[in-house]
């Protein structure tokens, strides 16, 4: 259904549409794994650590899918409302209509993102907050790309 979302392990080699409508889909695959270099940003033990967005705004961010390897989240923010500050990994944001959002990182820098319907956009690591500067409601969501776990019970 519109809005689904699927889990496929790495070797899925195939996927027909067997609807009678075009099927229309985003594939998002990750190049992370334990053995390469850390991506940019917080490890998974700072992740781990910090609240995440779904807990801090429960009534405007709602947790889509979260596992090893991604974290999906589906935001709804209300015209001129903003979401807390908050840690996220390297994500990919993903309009579902017209948005018109102000990110400004932990440093106080400021950026607009102005997405027309079902377009992208990719936004690095670290602290943020989001600000609709549209005129109504803006519909989004971002899949967050985790950095591996490299130990179990790891503690600096």
């Amino acid at each position: 259904m519109p809005g689904d979302l699927r889990w496929l392990r790495a070797g899925t080699a195939r996927i027909d549409n067997i609807g009678d409508t075009v099927a229309r889909f985003l594939e998002v695959r990750s190049r992370v794994t334990s053995l390469a270099p850390d991506p940019p940003g917080p490890s998974a033990h700072e992740l781990s650590r910090a609240p995440g967005i779904s807990e801090l705004a429960s009534d405007r961010a709602e947790l889509r899918l979260d596992n090893a390897h991604f974290r999906v989240t589906e935001y709804r923010l209300e015209r001129q409302s903003s979401l807390p500050e908050h840690l996220a990994a390297n994500q990919v944001l993903i309009a579902f209509d017209r948005v018109d959002l102000l990110r400004t990182d932990g440093d106080d820098r400021s950026r607009t993102l102005r997405l027309g319907d079902k377009r992208i956009a990719w936004i690095p690591a670290g602290h943020q907050v989001l600000k609709n500067l549209g005129h109504g409601m803006a519909h989004f969501m971002t899949v967050e790309i985790k950095p591996p776990q490299r130990y179990t019970d790891y503690e600096p």
